[in-house]
């Protein structure tokens, strides 16, 4: 190789900042063009085909094989392709179904036009060009009025920007006690690290070593046949359904259950990808988790409807509501007050880990606003304490000035950041140790804002005289914009420095790579959006609600989708503005109280007592009878592998085998969801 080509590869390979090894000119490039890319071409593919759109990573590092024989120059380190994720990642990206509702408010919602501030919704009236109006150009399709759209889309996109970087930033402190400390197992992406490092050789036998590797290319085989045969069922009318079992727990439950509100029936679980996740939880989340659901979901419930206790027609979802687990939703008296399951569940056990946690760190946080006084560094950190803090602050006090400007006081933005900071650090510690997403019922933030936070944060308010829709308002959209997992941007910090961590990247390269990530997505995530809706292909947004939702939308009424729009028609749905400020009774803050102090009690007890195995963040999804069959069935894989094998079966054998089934998961997911419905839109297939 001539010194000119040795020249022109440093200059691509090289880090592109001091202290932050993968951070290349090359992987940077890549990874925005198929960050942008891919945010333009999911919402065409969405809202065209009701097509997803995700490439896997193994797919990637195929690709990288293949080019290797080309040029070593497309050979990327570990630590570059820990970059590309990062980079490539589009945190924000479902953020822009918050535009919606308020732009269409005009619509749907005449006579509340009046409460909103003109900078949350668009002048549906104003010419769009091309001969018609921006309503008609939005709903059906047509030329794009930048000049009415720019400010909407500036205000959303800033929000999310500074919600970001306030929720990032104050999870800093907490990450080297977590990460570096506890060693938490973030259970969701292990997959990606352990995939990373088998590919690279980076403690992990080479991904081609087919001899080294074998017990993870027999997971990817077996989890090819055992997903494949899902497919090809589903496609072809075949009953070969290998990934999953049925369980008639309706024969088994059904007598002892006949005069409870649980309404058992077979039980369908699948085997990848739930249950082999869950195999890399903690055992003492397993355990608690079971445990949880047996206890609190069945046995206590149904004790007390035995008693007369807690008389059936008096529980939450009514006579005769059931859900699509096989017991229904009621769970009675004792779970829903202690916030075990429903709109308040959320109260007590989220703010009682957010409180241990920061108790727990509480000296840290101190001594990292004194290093950030005196500009001091830390080894190990993305960046000196002082640069942190300030981009909290900006993050803060962003927040607070959308709120203000939207017509909010002070204090109540105040408030309501304190609530999505709550959760921030919830949603971090939910992810760092369970093996799934959050219970559709907690992330409800319109639902028990307006039991709760609401009425809190609105008695200062009034005295500031700030209107109280704005408030009510502001309050919804930022805890549901925080209060969403998939959008925590606690949740994304905790899961890419514990792949940092596996990988040996620095700390700094993640938090730049994810930075630029979530800059480049709120700038152009919203105007792509706007871009696609109005695509005469695809119908306007009726076509797109049409295809995404199976609704078509006409702009009419109450919003009918699911996603952030609930925060604000959680308030303009309703017949009365005033009906929302309804304060919660003592009850509920006992209630609430209770789950936290039950809560803070685990955690304490766990501290002192070796023995004591329960881990009250699994609390969170003993409602959940679609998980709790794939979570016992994990104990036992995981205990078995363990107690026989012990941790060098688990660690050459198991985990290898169950990354390996979860690698085919991905593969076929990619192939039946993407490449060939896309294929048969071409006409191709």
């Amino acid at each position: 190789m001539s010194s000119t080509q040795l020249e022109k590869q440093s200059v691509w390979s090289k880090p592109l900042i001091e202290g932050a090894d993968g951070l290349t000119l090359r992987v940077l490039l890549v990874g925005l063009i198929y960050d942008i890319v891919t945010m333009y071409l999911s919402l065409i593919l969405m809202f065209k085909y009701s097509i997803s759109w995700q490439i896997p990573l193994f797919v990637f590092f195929v690709a990288e094989l293949i080019l290797m024989k080309i040029s070593r120059t497309f050979q990327f380190s570990a630590q570059e392709w820990v970059t590309f994720l990062a980079v490539s990642s589009t945190y924000p990206f479902t953020f822009v179904f918050i535009i919606t509702p308020p732009s269409l408010a005009p619509l749907g919602w005449p006579t509340l036009v009046q409460y909103m501030p003109s900078f949350w919704r668009v002048d549906l009236n104003a010419p769009a060009g091309a001969g018609v109006l921006v309503k008609d150009a939005f709903m059906s399709g047509g030329p794009v009025a930048w000049g009415v759209w720019i400010p909407t889309i500036a205000f959303w996109s800033l929000t999310v920007l500074f919600l970001y970087l306030m929720g990032f930033f104050i999870i800093l402190p907490m990450r080297r006690s977590w990460i570096d400390v506890e060693r938490v197992v973030v259970p969701t992406v292990v997959p990606t690290y352990e995939l990373i490092r088998f590919a690279k050789a980076e403690g992990r036998p080479s991904l081609w070593n087919f001899a080294e590797t074998k017990w993870l290319w027999f997971g990817i085989i077996i989890g090819i046949v055992l997903t494949g045969s899902n497919w090809v069922s589903a496609y072809t009318g075949l009953n070969i359904y290998l990934n999953q079992v049925t369980i008639p727990v309706d024969a088994w439950l059904g007598p002892l259950l006949k005069n409870t509100p649980f309404n058992a029936g077979p039980l369908l679980v699948y085997f990848i990808p739930t249950t082999v996740l869950w195999t890399f939880a903690p055992l003492d989340i397993l355990e608690t988790a079971v445990l949880g659901y047996l206890v609190i979901t069945l046995l206590i419930p149904t004790f007390l409807a035995y008693a007369g206790v807690d008389p059936i027609g008096q529980w939450t979802g009514g006579p005769g509501s059931i859900d699509a687990g096989p017991f229904g939703r009621y769970t009675g008296f004792f779970r829903y007050k202690l916030m075990f399951s429903e709109w308040y569940a959320f109260g007590g056990i989220v703010w009682g880990v957010a409180i241990w946690f920061f108790f727990r760190e509480y000296k840290r946080y101190l001594q990292t606003i004194q290093m950030a006084l005196k500009g001091e560094a830390e080894e190990g950190e993305p960046f000196s304490w002082r640069t942190s803090w300030i981009g909290f602050l900006i993050g803060f006090l962003g927040l607070i000035a959308m709120m203000v400007i939207s017509g909010a006081s002070p204090i109540s933005g105040i408030l309501a950041i304190l609530f999505i900071i709550v959760f921030t650090m919830y949603s971090a510690r939910f992810n760092a140790e369970l093996a799934t997403y959050l219970p559709g019922n907690f992330s409800m933030a319109g639902m028990y804002m307006n039991s709760l936070m609401s009425s809190v944060g609105l008695w200062p308010a009034s005295t500031f005289n700030a209107d109280k829709f704005t408030t009510l308002a502001t309050y919804e959209i930022l805890t549901w914009t925080g209060g969403q997992q998939n959008t925590s941007s606690g949740m994304y910090s905790i899961q890419w420095f514990k792949i940092a961590d596996v990988t040996k990247t620095k700390t700094k390269t993640v938090a730049i790579s994810l930075l630029i990530a979530v800059l480049v997505s709120t700038l152009m995530a919203a105007a792509f959006y706007i871009m696609a809706i109005h695509d005469p292909s695809i119908g306007g947004f009726q076509g797109a609600s049409s295809k995404f939702w199976g609704v078509s939308y006409s702009g009419k009424g109450y919003w009918p989708f699911g996603g952030f729009p609930i925060a604000i028609t959680n308030v303009v749905g309703t017949k009365t503005i005033e009906a929302q400020f309804n304060a919660p009774t003592f009850a509920v803050f006992g209630w609430i109280g209770a789950g936290a102090l039950l809560t803070i009690i685990c955690y304490y007890l766990r501290t002192v007592f070796p023995w004591f195995f329960i881990n009250p963040i699994a609390f969170t999804i003993v409602s959940r009878s679609d998980q709790i069959l794939p979570i016992l069935f994990a104990f036992i894989l995981k205990w078995a592998a363990l107690k026989f094998g012990g941790s060098k079966v688990y660690e050459e054998y198991f985990m290898p085998f169950m990354v390996g089934t979860l690698v085919a998961s991905s593969i076929v997911e990619f192939i039946t969801a993407s490449v060939l419905p896309i294929a048969s839109a071409l006409g191709l297939y």
